[in-house]
Formats: C-alpha cells, sequence, structure tokens
C-alpha cells in the first residue's frame, strides 16, 4: 500500500530552526529542525522508536515509511547534494 500518494511537507520558520509538517490525509506530524555546526548541515528531531506511538498517535509499524519519506523529501526539497543518516531520535543531513 503507498500511503504516500498524498503525502506533502510544509515548512515554517527559517533555515536556523522550525518545524517540517508532515501531511498525508487525516494524518498530521509536526517535526523540529535546526541548524547544526561542524558538518551538520541541520539536523530532525524525530521521536524514538520508544516514543513514536505516544507522541504521534501513529502505529510504529508506521515510523520507518515515514521518517523514510521525510528525509528523502527533506533531502530533494532543501538539501541536495547533501547526505544523511537516519538515528533513532534524528535525522542528520551532513555537507
Amino acid at each position: 500500500m503507498n500511503n504516500f500518494i498524498n503525502a506533502r511537507l510544509e515548512y515554517e520558520g527559517n533555515f536556523r530552526a522550525g518545524t517540517i509538517h508532515y501531511h498525508e490525509g487525516d494524518l498530521h506530524l509536526k517535526f523540529y529542525h535546526e541548524m547544526g555546526g561542524g558538518d551538520c548541515f541541520f539536523y530532525i528531531l524525530i521521536p524514538s522508536s520508544e516514543q513514536w506511538e505516544a507522541q504521534t498517535q501513529t502505529p510504529l509499524e508506521r515510523r520507518d515509511e515515514i521518517i523514510s519519506f521525510l528525509a528523502n523529501r527533506v533531502k530533494m526539497e532543501k538539501a541536495a547534494g547533501k547526505r544523511y543518516e537516519i538515528e533513532d531520535g534524528s535525522i542528520v543531513f551532513y555537507n
């Protein structure tokens, strides 16, 4: 099942800090981002696996696909040429 046909992101704030809004039908999730330092271009805070369901009201089984969509879409829209790593509590984009 492709849940991402109607999925989209909206950005609020500026490059230093802000919120990325994930929209998919009736599902709306907020992820905070901040500018990084050194090799870190910026990072997006995501709920850990243990906190996912409580913080997002979304089944844990959806976490990996939503986070992968978020990382790939942000790379395409805001961080072309950057590489990223998905960690348990963040997505980190590197120069």
